[in-house]
């Protein structure tokens, strides 16, 4: 058990959960009836709630030791996967954003889209920073995070006429871990991050997202920011020794 809580394991777990998870959620909306309301207290549901308070709180406490090595250059320096994952992103929030221009939306729905293309950019540059390791600006990742908080009152018209709440729950949690965790990589653009606060929204996300995809809506979205926080995660091995008693630093 302790080999699988180390540090460097906890993206592996939380794919694991992530798709153990996902198996319960499509068997739990499986159960929907004729009327669209799905089976209370089923099985599926169960197990799929204690799925995810157990897997949140050993990532929570797994994620705590996390208190050194917060550097930006140690914990984002230039990945080719990093780069790959936000441009993965970007594509997935602009081909959204255009299609939700195309079917013609209100005018809340309408801003978020446009705001959307712009953050689409926002990730593409960032992309390009992370390919090179390049430290960019805190301006990108904080538009990342106004446009998601943009999105969350969006869909709140919506989710909140819907009387169940499995429908968007996993939705909802994504899409808040994900603009936590676009804060603190902001943070981290201003030489002031948390590894494991960083650490914990990161994966988070990536468990909810993956969940998310059994939903109806938004799969292309929520796929693609599950991948930029999996291949965005802050380095979760051990601060080598000569980055510790040192401040942080810029890039």
């Amino acid at each position: 058990m302790k080999q699988i809580l180390k540090h460097q394991n906890l993206p592996w777990l939380t794919l694991f959960c992530g798709g153990i998870g996902l198996l319960l959620r499509v068997w739990l909306l499986s159960t929907e009836n004729d009327k669209g309301f799905i089976t209370r207290w089923h099985i599926s549901e169960i197990l799929l709630t204690l799925l995810s308070l157990l897997f949140l709180g050993v990532l929570y406490l797994a994620t705590r030791g996390l208190q050194q090595g917060n550097k930006y250059k140690f914990n984002f320096p230039a990945s080719l996967t990093g780069g790959i994952g936000a441009a993965i992103a970007g594509f997935c929030v602009a081909l959204t954003s255009v299609a939700e221009l195309s079917v013609g939306v209100a005018k809340l729905e309408l801003a978020c889209a446009w705001v959307g293309l712009l953050a689409a950019a926002c990730f593409l540059f960032v992309a390009y920073c992370r390919w090179k390791g390049l430290h960019p600006s805190m301006l990108f990742h904080t538009f990342i995070c106004c446009w998601l908080v943009l999105r969350l009152i969006c869909l709140y018209r919506s989710w909140s006429s819907d009387p169940q709440l499995e429908d968007y729950c996993y939705q909802l949690l994504a899409l808040v871990f994900a603009m936590i965790s676009a804060y603190h990589r902001a943070a981290f653009d201003a030489k002031m991050g948390q590894r494991a606060s960083h650490a914990f929204f990161s994966l988070a996300c990536v468990y909810c997202c993956i969940l998310s995809i059994a939903g109806p809506d938004g799969i292309v979205l929520y796929l693609g920011l599950g991948i930029w926080q999996f291949t965005d995660v802050c380095r979760l091995t051990p601060m080598p020794r000569r980055y510790r008693g040192k401040k942080n630093e810029a890039a």
